[in-house]
């Protein structure tokens, strides 16, 4: 059986060989997808055109020069992303062959990754449409050995990046900064039996196939992006 992964157990398992989804998960039922409410901050339209490129051939700052670690983003609340947010962008990145060393997350704590290729505005209603679809599967999921993900969204406070979700479409991974949901902390954090973990994986499997579809249908049909393309 799959069992979902944090980010920090990623590294260690990255050489690795590609693992295929569990093919057991096609066989479920279905189950209807997550009506809880997704409480966000509301966005203000910018103005920007929806689809208009931002800037092809993205690296790091928009000089194209290599950049410092960003300011930390100062989060509150209990509602992913825990901050504001003013208007998306949809990216792709990491546009080559599957290689160890390289970053799995559009825009993180370090910043742009050096491997964006395009990033494209998208509607407040797509940023809020993609914040919706991580709720869904209730967050970020790992399905797979080896994630990397080529495709993104990332929330803007103004012109500063406050978080990003991270599809693999190889694999079938979700990744997301920061992290959703958030790992526990602290000696106060509970301590979940193995049968508690296995009945939430089991739950978030079936959402999941349910939602990773419809991430495939948002970037193909709704922003225009490839999800297929040969490397």
């Amino acid at each position: 059986m799959l069992h979902v992964r944090s980010p920090v157990a990623v590294a260690a398992s990255f050489l690795l060989a590609c693992g295929a989804v569990d093919a057991s998960k096609s066989m479920r039922p279905p189950t209807p997808e997550s009506t809880a409410p997704v409480a966000t901050a509301s966005p203000v339209e910018l103005g920007v055109d929806a689809g208009s490129v931002v800037r092809s051939g993205a690296r790091g700052p928009a000089d194209g020069g290599p950049a410092s670690p960003p300011a930390a983003v100062s989060r509150t609340g209990s509602v992913w992303p825990f901050h504001a947010w003013s208007r998306a962008e949809a990216v792709s990145f990491n546009v080559f062959a599957m290689r160890p060393d390289v970053p799995l997350h559009a825009y993180d704590d370090r910043g742009w990754s050096p491997h964006v290729v395009e990033r494209r505005a998208v509607t407040v209603a797509q940023g809020k449409e993609a914040v919706s679809l991580l709720a869904a599967s209730e967050g970020e999921l790992l399905v797979s050995k080896c994630p990397f993900p080529r495709h993104a969204v990332v929330l803007f406070d103004g012109d500063t990046p406050v978080a990003s979700i991270n599809l693999c479409f190889e694999c079938g991974d979700i990744l997301s900064w920061p992290a959703s949901p958030p790992e526990p902390q602290g000696p106060s954090a509970k301590k979940v039996s193995d049968k508690e973990r296995m009945a939430r994986e089991e739950k978030r499997l079936k959402l999941y196939d349910r939602v990773f579809p419809r991430w495939r249908a948002f970037f193909s049909e709704g922003v225009g992006m490839a999800v297929d393309a040969k490397r």
